[in-house]
């Protein structure tokens, strides 16, 4: 054992900078390889999340990973006047999802642009309200004047001040591209959802990756530790030695 040591410290204090370089190339891919594995089966991140926003207030601040919670809480303040609607706000890539919900909203003096359906395509060229989640029991009213679309979610498009929604009838269904005035208070409530979605997203963005800056390369950092305790140590027992 005494031999062993020896032998060892010996090997350390003959390591040159060159020499530890080398040993630092061979070891990385896969001391990361294991960092990968220990996030991915030990402490993983969790990839998708459950958003919950109020369109009326532009507020997003109720979020979790659990879909069963998610649910109970959408329960615990649906009224029979509330409904929910999904939000798609951009393109998403990469390795994190959400699944973003608000409460019902109203957009109104909406002139409709494209639409799927008999029904629907009566309306393109025309203005019309639109209910942004269903409360319970309600259909769309298609009349001359005040027609009053309900709808389940809503899609901010690349064009400025055009939007993605879809639609419900009494036995009937489509799609429907939608645009609003962009000096309108619909226009700037859209605008402002828009902004805080992307703000909930950004700190996670900013949180997943201090997650991989400090869980994925945690073998790495072990190595350096080692190797500067193991250093020390040798250091330590030489000048003990030699008293």
């Amino acid at each position: 054992m005494n031999i062993s040591f020896k032998r060892i410290n010996r090997d350390v204090l003959r390591m040159t900078p060159r020499k530890y370089w080398r040993l630092f190339l061979v070891s990385v891919v896969p001391l990361l390889l294991l960092g990968f594995a220990f996030g991915a089966l030990v402490f993983p991140y969790p990839r998708h999340r459950y958003v919950l926003c109020n369109a009326n207030y532009q507020q997003c601040n109720r979020w979790t990973n659990d879909y069963e919670q998610f649910e109970a809480v959408k329960t615990s303040v649906a009224k029979d006047d509330v409904g929910w609607f999904w939000i798609s706000e951009g393109f998403v890539t990469g390795y994190l999802e959400d699944s973003i919900e608000s409460k019902t909203t109203g957009i109104f003096n909406a002139q409709i642009v494209e639409a799927g359906g008999e029904t629907l395509k009566s309306l393109v060229g025309k203005t019309v309200d639109i209910s942004l989640g269903i409360p319970k029991n309600k259909r769309s009213e298609v009349a001359e004047v005040g027609t009053l679309l309900q709808c389940d979610r809503l899609e901010y498009l690349l064009q400025e001040a055009h939007f993605n929604t879809y639609c419900y009838g009494e036995g009937w269904n489509g799609p429907v591209e939608f645009t609003v005035p962009t000096n309108s208070g619909d226009f700037q409530l859209l605008q402002r959802l828009r902004f805080e979605i992307e703000r909930v997203r950004s700190d996670r963005r900013w949180d997943f990756a201090l997650y991989c800056l400090i869980v994925l390369p945690m073998f790495v950092y072990l190595f350096f530790a080692i190797s500067g305790i193991t250093w020390l140590t040798a250091k330590a027992f030489k000048f003990v030695r030699n008293g």
